[in-house]
C-alpha cells in the first residue's frame, strides 16, 4: 500500500495535480528516446517485416551472411535501396513515443525492431522497451484516473 500511495502522490498528488502524469509521460518518452537513438546509431535495428527480412535486398545487409562495409546496415539499406526508400523511416523520438504511449500507434514498432545480435545497445533496448511500455501504461492509467475523478481529491 505504501508503494501505491507514493506513486499516486508523485504522479497525481492524489488527484490534485493530474498534470504531473503528463510530465512523467514526457520524461519517460525522452528517456526511452536515448537508448533508441543509441541502438540506431550502433546499427542494432532491423526492419520488423517478414517480407523485408526475407527479401534479397535485406539479405545482402544481414550480418549473419556477411554484411556490406557499412556501420549501420539498417540506415544504409533504408536510404540507398529501392525497397528501403519505400519503407518506414526510423525516428528515435517516434519510436520512443510508440513504446511509451500506449494509446497511440506511430508505426515505428511495427516497422523496426532492436536486434539482440548486433550490439549492446540493441540488447539493452530490447529488454528496456518492456519496462518503458509497462511504465507508460501505469502513468497513463493513473493520469486518466486522476482526470476522471476516480482518484478522489478528499
Amino acid at each position: 500500500m505504501w508503494l501505491i500511495h507514493q506513486a499516486l502522490d508523485i504522479l497525481t498528488s492524489h488527484g490534485f495535480r493530474p498534470e504531473r502524469s503528463l510530465f512523467a509521460l514526457v520524461l519517460l518518452w525522452l528517456l526511452a528516446a536515448i537508448p533508441a537513438h543509441l541502438a540506431w546509431t550502433e546499427g542494432s535495428f532491423a526492419p520488423n517485416s517478414s517480407i523485408i527480412l526475407t527479401s534479397v535486398e535485406w539479405a545482402e545487409y544481414d550480418t549473419r551472411h556477411g554484411p556490406p562495409d557499412v556501420e549501420n546496415s539498417a540506415q544504409d539499406w533504408s536510404d540507398n535501396t529501392v525497397a528501403g526508400r519505400d519503407w518506414e523511416s526510423f525516428n528515435a523520438l517516434a519510436y520512443a513515443a510508440d513504446v511509451v504511449i500506449p494509446i497511440i500507434n506511430f508505426g515505428q514498432t511495427d516497422a523496426w525492431a532492436p536486434s539482440t545480435t548486433r550490439g549492446p545497445a540493441g540488447v539493452f533496448l530490447w529488454w528496456a522497451r518492456w519496462l518503458f511500455t509497462l511504465a507508460g501504461w501505469i502513468v497513463t492509467a493513473l493520469g486518466a484516473a486522476a482526470l476522471t475523478g476516480i482518484i478522489r481529491r478528499e
